[in-house]
């Protein structure tokens, strides 16, 4: 066989070497594909948790009682949130004299094949009625 004969062609070996670096990138490229596709996702849970977490603030406001704030409370959505449902805690802030910060951290959680997840959102909220109405309680120091 001739140089020029031999320069015709491509030899089994270089075609599987190429066929080999292919299938490399191909294996990396599905792989960065799906994870940028759970990204997406994780993502879009995230801003549903925000979006459902201004609803809970807007339909169930944090009330006071007797300078207290209300007891934890839980809930659930409506369709199309089933499955997602929320809980708040709210708790004083500080423990200094006069000061009247609480703070509430709502939970809001979701399960996603079998998998459960949440994010949790905290606010201090400032309640000088709350100081006012535990001035004004029989008993108590000041407003006695």
């Amino acid at each position: 066989m001739s140089a020029r004969a031999a320069e015709r062609g491509l030899t089994l070996i270089e075609v599987a070497l190429a066929v080999a670096i292919l299938a490399i990138g191909l294996v990396g490229l599905i792989g960065a594909a799906g994870r940028a596709l759970s990204v997406v996702r994780i993502a879009a849970n995230y801003a549903t948790a925000q979006e459902l977490f201004e609803r809970v603030r807007v339909e169930r406001p944090l009330t006071f009682e007797n300078g207290q704030p209300s007891d934890d409370e839980s809930g659930t959505f409506d369709p199309p949130y089933e499955g997602w449902a929320w809980h708040r805690k709210t708790e004083p802030f500080t423990e200094r004299e006069g000061e009247t910060l609480f703070r509430a951290t709502t939970r809001i959680s979701w399960s996603e094949r079998g998998r459960e997840s949440h994010e949790e959102f905290v606010e201090l909220i400032f309640a000088p009625a709350a100081e006012a109405a535990r001035r004004s309680t029989p008993g108590s120091a000041e407003g006695a």
